[in-house]
């Protein structure tokens, strides 16, 4: 109870935050995650990190055709 209450303080949210919370969540929507998504996301920016065997993955995954891959062997 105590880290909760400190949560609502630290991070100033509302007295009712966790008492809501299920209905906000229900009211989340395709179109409002799509558009959130639009709004911050930078695809040209982002990077996909996979890991596993190199010699398995990147096959495949340079068959997606979404950017350069670069393997870095681990240590």
């Amino acid at each position: 109870m105590a880290s909760r209450i400190a949560e609502l303080i630290i991070f100033d949210m509302e007295d009712d935050f966790f008492s809501t919370y299920r209905d906000r969540i229900r009211e989340v929507t395709v179109q409002g995650v799509l558009e959130a998504g639009q709004a911050v996301l930078r695809p040209e920016e982002l990077m996909v990190i996979v890991v596993g065997d190199g010699g398995e993955v990147r096959g495949p995954l340079e068959e997606l055709g979404l950017g350069p891959v670069e393997v870095i062997p681990s240590k």
